[in-house]
């Protein structure tokens, strides 16, 4: 059996054992002049010096084979190999018959589509993005009626409530928020942002202050207010507004996503 991959240079050929024996086979290849005779021997391994291939030993009737290295052979070029056997103590005294083989040539033909006007700007998701949806640029939002985004949960007395409502934070509440960490008194040290620009009340990515994202970071805020009230929801017995700020950050080599948080009381 005869073989010749053109995707892999690889040559095989099946051999035979009469005693059963682990063979090698030993592979030659040369070109052919125009009658398709051998020509001229093709220099396989420059680390022998006969220019040849050995093979791994293989069993009996199974093929053995050798892979050239590439630039060894030309494509569109007639070649013709054949094989001498070796069975660990005897060598076959002749070659086995020619078979003549050719690489393809491969003609690689790539039409690009026409460029789109229209396309997006490769480095869209390099850039900071306001307009989040669920969140939307700072101010695009009016507060909610009350009650429209409002949670209420019995306290346990049975006499009050406990309500949270969500509402969009604007660029004042994130100022605020900054100067009230700057006042505070403790003595506990402030865990740094996971995302430094995030935290910084100057900042002010595509012309605005407030929740933007990219492709592997975010910077997103609300305002909660927290309110306890009668059972019935009309009596307020106390009153507090936090910002609540997230950064998000993903590892894009792998799948790891960093959450930080923070919650800050707001004045007034």
């Amino acid at each position: 059996m005869w073989q010749v991959d053109n995707m892999t240079p690889t040559l095989k050929n099946t051999v035979t054992d009469a005693d059963g024996d682990m063979s090698t086979l030993t592979f030659e290849v040369w070109t052919t002049d125009a009658n398709g005779a051998p020509k001229d021997l093709v220099n396989l391994d420059s680390s022998n010096p006969y220019g040849v291939m050995v093979s791994e030993p293989v069993a009996t009737g199974k093929p053995a084979s050798v892979q050239v290295p590439w630039g060894k052979l030309s494509p569109g070029t007639t070649y013709t190999f054949h094989t001498s056997a070796f069975d660990g103590s005897l060598y076959e005294t002749g070659w086995s018959p020619w078979a003549k083989f050719k690489l393809r040539e491969r003609a690689v033909d790539i039409v690009l589509p026409a460029p789109d006007p229209n396309a997006a700007d490769p480095a869209f998701d390099t850039r900071w993005q306001t307009g989040l949806p669920g969140w939307g640029p700072t101010g695009s939002r009016t507060i909610a009626k009350a009650g429209s985004e409002r949670h209420c949960e019995s306290a346990g007395s049975g006499k009050s409530q406990l309500c949270f409502t969500t509402m969009p934070a604007s660029e004042a509440d994130i100022k605020k928020a900054a100067e009230s960490r700057a006042e505070l008194r403790s003595s506990r040290t402030l865990a740094s942002s996971l995302i430094p620009d995030c935290d910084d009340p100057e900042w002010t990515p595509a012309g605005d202050i407030g929740s933007s994202a990219k492709r592997d970071q975010a910077c997103l805020y609300n305002k909660v207010a927290v309110e306890v009230t009668d059972e019935a929801g009309l009596e307020s017995k106390g009153y507090q507004l936090f910002l609540m700020s997230y950064q998000m950050q993903t590892d894009l080599a792998g799948t790891e996503i960093k959450l930080w948080a923070r919650v800050t009381p707001l004045p007034g």
